[in-house]
């Protein structure tokens, strides 16, 4: 398989299998972290870092291409049960629920403030509270913010 992990394509070459070990430093997913920064890391390599290893066929980064492509992106890999992302070669429930865990993080943190008590003064302010709790539900749901002045 032949890696270009600085753009990110979606589809798998299977010419050759490369291990990490054999990948180049400068491809390598840990490493490039390390010396450029998590955001200019692709989302497969992202990925790759929370699988962290991979089996006798894929290399961790090769089951995160896998997952992007059989899931067509984030956010359906997001929104797959720990159930179904376990059906994915190579993923069991431990790299499922490592997934879960990865996204339930990113979550809160968008969810959280820097102020524990926010002032809730407008219909804006509100929306930035409860946006996040909302925004990746499969259903409409209705809820009651109960305020005091």
């Amino acid at each position: 398989m032949k890696y270009s992990l600085q753009k990110e394509k979606l589809t798998l070459n299977s010419h050759k299998k490369f291990t990490i070990r054999e990948m180049p430093d400068g491809d390598r997913s840990r490493e490039r972290m390390e010396a450029l920064g998590a955001k200019n890391l692709s989302n497969i390599e992202l990925i790759a870092i929370l699988l962290r290893t991979g089996n006798n066929d894929m290399s961790a980064v090769d089951m995160a291409k896998t997952l992007l492509i059989k899931f067509g992106g984030l956010r359906s890999l997001h929104d797959a049960s720990l159930q179904t992302l376990s059906t994915v070669d190579g993923i069991g429930i431990a790299k499922a629920s490592q997934l879960h865990a990865a996204f339930e993080i990113g979550k809160r943190l968008a969810a959280t403030s820097v102020d524990e008590r926010p002032v809730i003064d407008s219909p804006s302010a509100v929306a930035a509270i409860m946006v996040e709790d909302l925004r990746y539900l499969k259903k409409e749901v209705f809820r009651v913010l109960s305020l005091d002045n």
